[in-house]
């Protein structure tokens, strides 16, 4: 036997939340759940497990009326159904051998890694470009609500040629075919959820009308990844941007200032803030803005639903403070080793942010040897600038990204 994939419920990630058209007050996840610290795998959950995930979440497993909804407003996938001989070697039938019993055979590892790899690494070809603005279905066959305690229903796989699932979901109120702990390749999670009052956006109170140019930016929406993961990506495309020496600015810098606040204590996006933040005077390249660069990434890759990890600040210290209230900070003392996508503070000139000193902020990019992107950085007038930093770490800590 290969070794199983199945993932336990406390491990599965949402990548987000999106209104899903014709259902009111209802969103759905952007994206089958997938695993922590692999966001390219999907994963692979028992009906009980879907369950709790859900519930983990702050959602519920997908209903069956929203899924048929999905289907006819998204891009269908061709399904992945696997044994496949055009994705891997199927063994041959034995002189004599049953079909029954071959087939039982070649299906004995239908809950194993490698066959979940083979199905999420065709999901992917399949995919292609995706600017995450389309939506997109047919990504396995996906747990729907409401079978009776025990059982498990499924609903999935739409064929284009027959025009309908070929698992169509057992009725409501019958037993239907699979117990709740089945599990295998092609079981997939797609959570729903009451839409939050604020919409669920993932933006934050005060500062949506402020994004200005900023929101016209190009933003990066790719298959799926982490929020840090996306972050280091947006970052990597403004390596080269720098200040204008002289009375003129960049005005992609200056965008960049245009939604950060300064002041005030930020909560979270549910419970807002305390105190009243306020804009700056942005017009500027000639201030610090290595702290305006890495909102401005938090800011350029944020997902409908996604719980940002600070707001977009000015100074190092406040995206300390905002952490530290979120419970995303992490002191150097703590012993934590941060991963691509964090972002790393450091003291400066003889100060330091964690008590509300001056202070500098760049993004991991790369953890051994240490490596970051940043804004306000090079040799010469302040840039985005990649920087190799071997040797110990000078950070005096992180804020964690998703």
């Amino acid at each position: 036997m290969k070794p199983i994939h199945l993932t336990l419920p406390e491990n599965a990630a949402c990548l987000g939340w999106r209104d899903l058209p014709g259902h009111h007050g209802i969103q759905i996840s952007r994206w089958p759940l997938v695993e922590k610290g692999n966001h390219r795998r999907i994963a692979r959950l028992t009906y009980d497990g879907a369950q709790e995930a859900a519930r983990l979440l702050g959602g519920r497993v997908i209903d069956r009326s929203r899924l048929v909804t999905l289907r006819q407003i998204s891009r269908v996938l061709h399904p992945v159904i696997l044994p496949d001989p055009k994705l891997m070697v199927i063994p041959p039938r034995d002189e004599g051998e049953t079909n029954d019993h071959y087939q039982a055979r070649i299906r004995v590892d239908m809950a194993s890694l490698e066959w979940s790899e083979i199905h999420d690494s065709e999901v992917f070809r399949l995919l292609g470009e995706w600017d995450q603005n389309e939506w997109i279905s047919n990504i396995g066959k996906h747990w729907i609500d409401g079978a009776p305690k025990g059982r498990a229903y499924l609903m999935g796989w739409w064929n284009h040629d027959l025009g309908k699932f070929i698992q169509g979901g057992a009725p409501p109120g019958t037993q239907g075919p699979h117990e709740s702990t089945h599990h295998d390749y092609a079981t997939t999670t797609l959570l729903e959820r009451d839409a939050p009052p604020d919409g669920g956006g993932g933006w934050f109170d005060g500062v949506k009308e402020a994004l200005g140019d900023l929101f016209n930016l190009p933003r990066i929406m790719f298959t799926p990844q982490s929020m840090g993961e996306r972050a280091v990506e947006w970052s990597l495309r403004q390596i080269g941007t720098e200040e204008i020496p002289g009375p003129k600015h960049n005005p992609l810098i200056v965008a960049w200032g245009s939604a950060c606040r300064r002041g005030g204590q930020y909560l979270g996006r549910l419970r807002g803030w305390i105190g009243r933040p306020f804009p700056i005077s942005s017009a500027t390249d000639e201030e610090a803005w290595c702290a305006k660069f890495a909102s401005a990434a938090m800011l350029a890759v944020l997902r409908e639903g996604e719980i940002p990890p600070h707001s977009p600040r000015v100074s190092v210290a406040e995206l300390i403070q905002d952490a530290r209230t979120l419970g995303t900070w992490r002191d150097a003392a703590s012993g934590y080793i941060p991963k691509v996508g964090d972002l790393e503070c450091y003291a400066r000139k003889g100060q330091d942010p964690r008590t509300g000193g001056s202070g500098h902020v760049a993004r991991v990019e790369r953890v051994e040897p240490r490596r970051t992107v940043g804004g306000n950085e090079s040799p010469g007038p302040g840039a985005v600038y990649l920087t190799d930093r071997p040797g110990p770490s000078q950070a005096v800590g992180w804020i964690v990204y998703p």
